[in-house]
């Protein structure tokens, strides 16, 4: 007999071009080897990484689910397995998501200049760090002092750059 650890899988939030993977225990507690014959997703944003295999009797197998959003917004998938299950040859499961709009970092102005050697400090600059993407953006700002300038460098979802990456 086929059994699949939980009815349902939730990947959360994830951002569109990114991906997230659940586990799936796919489990046989029949007395012959339980074959697996195909695994079908009826959404292009879920996948499985097998589709064919074996599980002994007493035995499991993991499965791995991918969520690939390519659009914003809640998205549901029935995925279908396909065995040699005399009491259920299509056992299903149901994966949900969530696509996200990812962050896209902007740092007006593009650049700041002091004359740092005189002493003087010049309060009067202001950099302007927003966000034109849909999903939280997570930032940081390193200074890095040399013998000819000051660098300023940001950091978002590990993406470096002097006048601030975009999330690409």
């Amino acid at each position: 007999n086929i059994i699949v650890e939980s009815e349902s899988y939730d990947f959360g939030g994830t951002n569109i071009g990114s991906s997230e993977e659940l586990q799936l225990t796919v489990s046989n507690s029949g007395s012959i080897p339980l074959e697996v014959t195909g695994i079908q997703s009826n959404a292009v944003d879920f996948t499985v990484d097998s589709t064919m295999f074996t599980v002994e009797t007493g035995g499991s197998a993991t499965v791995t689910a991918s969520f690939t959003p390519s659009s914003e917004g809640d998205q549901e998938c029935v995925l279908t397995f396909f065995s040699n299950d005399i009491t259920d040859s299509t056992y299903t499961v149901t994966l949900t998501g969530t696509g996200l709009i990812p962050p896209d970092i902007a740092v007006s102005p593009d650049s700041l200049s002091a004359d740092l050697l005189t002493g003087e400090i010049d309060s009067s600059q202001v950099i302007m760090i927003t966000n034109e993407g849909g999903n939280d953006l997570e930032w940081n700002l390193s200074i890095v002092e040399n013998t000819r300038e000051t660098e300023w460098s940001f950091t978002n979802c590990g993406q470096t750059g002097r006048y601030g990456p975009s999330q690409g």
